[in-house]
């Protein structure tokens, strides 16, 4: 249970893969990011008018959304969709756009949101001044969803950073050591993976978790620094 001695050579053969490794990482920021940001764009714009209670069509929309969020066609039509269709095997876009785009749940959550803690007499009071929707919106209605913003941050982090299946489903390039045409892509998960459970190179695995451990960490900690409170930040300060 205790080890006999202190080895870093894990760390050493960590080293000498570094560029595979740094670019498993860019490409696990890369798709944090933009999927993340473009869920905050994408999310939004639906959520809102579906909490409107003057636009007719937010039951049938609502109902979509949440029956989709429930069922779904399964493994194999998505996967014939999304390379025979959308063309996205071995392709960044693979880890990008299939359900990391828009969440069913975020909708439905951040719509609930809107309907419960954006007063109506607030948008009311900013048309009879002269303001339209879009000012409205972006003046109004965005500044107050830091709550529930943070939330869907947090929680689309959490799966990009989790996200294993849809590389398994999407590359035919894991673990192939001479490489493939997914590869420059795959994710620092799927190279914990291979390393781990495939080639059986537990400290190698290990190591590349600790790193991921405090890539998770610095994420974090800039969440929790961008959505305080400019009063608690003075406070603090």
């Amino acid at each position: 249970f205790l080890p006999k001695s202190v080895s870093f050579t894990a760390y050493k053969y960590l080293f000498y893969k570094a560029a595979d490794i740094l670019n498993a990482y860019g490409i696990t920021l890369i798709i944090t990011i933009t999927g993340t940001v473009t869920s905050l764009v994408i999310t939004p714009l639906l959520a809102y008018p579906l909490s409107r209670k003057d636009f007719r069509a937010r039951n049938v929309i609502s109902f979509l959304v949440f029956f989709t969020m429930l069922f779904n066609g399964g493994i194999v039509p998505s996967y014939i969709m999304w390379t025979q269709v959308f063309h996205m095997k071995n392709t960044i876009w693979a880890l990008i756009i299939p359900g990391l785009l828009m969440n069913g749940f975020n909708v439905i959550l951040m719509k609930n949101y809107f309907a419960q803690n954006i007063p109506v007499e607030l948008i009311e009071a900013a048309k009879i001044d002269g303001a339209g929707w879009s000012k409205c919106f972006r003046y109004i209605t965005i500044p107050m969803l830091r709550p529930i913003f943070a939330f869907t941050i947090t929680t689309g982090m959490i799966g990009v950073l989790n996200l294993f299946d849809g590389p398994q489903l999407l590359f035919s390039s894991i673990n192939q050591p001479l490489g493939g045409p997914g590869r420059s892509v795959l994710t620092i998960m799927i190279r914990f993976y291979e390393a781990s459970f495939l080639n059986f190179e537990f400290g190698y695995g290990a190591s590349i978790a600790y790193l991921f451990f405090l890539l998770v960490t610095v994420l974090s900690g800039l969440l929790v620094r961008l959505f305080q409170d400019k009063e608690e930040r003075r406070g603090r300060g």
